[in-house]
């Protein structure tokens, strides 16, 4: 992304939304009809990390909820842990949205999508021995791979209202 200015981070901020908000309720029509002055009040929460006026704009929305039981899942899996970071060289990138209620494979759980099973299925060149061994954040946090998505999506969600995940391979 060349940055040109703040316009630049803002336009990219409002056209991850806008893709979350399609991803959560099929739509982008409520972050599209934005008045300027809406957007310019949103973007100013997030530059000041004013988080209640920023969630009770993005409430006024009614996009936070998964209307289509999808959530919008940002991967980041780094397999060389001494690759240096300007190159991003193993650096794996997926950008998906994920069913919460599917019935995974092979299996009558009856539980919730977990971040392994995210794993599993988002990058399938992992072996079930290398999901295991990753180490898997999100905001910071070093996070369970038995942890439910939905959970974590509630609780560590970036203000884009994707929910990024940075897996670290371990040997």
């Amino acid at each position: 992304l060349p940055f040109s200015g703040d316009e630049t981070l803002q336009s990219s901020y409002f056209n991850s939304i806008k893709e979350a908000a399609f991803v959560l309720g099929g739509s982008s029509s409520a972050v599209m009809s934005m008045s300027q002055k809406g957007q310019d009040a949103m973007w100013v929460n997030v530059k000041e990390c004013d988080h209640r006026s920023f969630w009770e704009n993005v409430e006024k929305l009614e996009i936070t909820q998964a209307s289509k039981n999808r959530l919008p899942l940002r991967l980041y899996l780094r397999r060389n842990v001494f690759d240096t970071i300007l190159g991003w060289k193993s650096v794996e990138y997926v950008s998906k949205s994920f069913q919460l209620n599917q019935q995974l494979e092979g299996e009558d759980r009856g539980e919730c999508l977990t971040i392994g099973d995210v794993l599993q299925q988002a990058i399938p060149t992992l072996t079930e021995e290398q999901t295991r061994r990753a180490k898997v954040t999100m905001a910071g946090v070093e996070v369970d791979l038995k942890a439910s998505v939905e959970s974590m999506y509630k609780h560590l969600r970036n203000p884009d209202l994707w929910l990024y995940i940075c897996i670290l391979m371990v040997a």
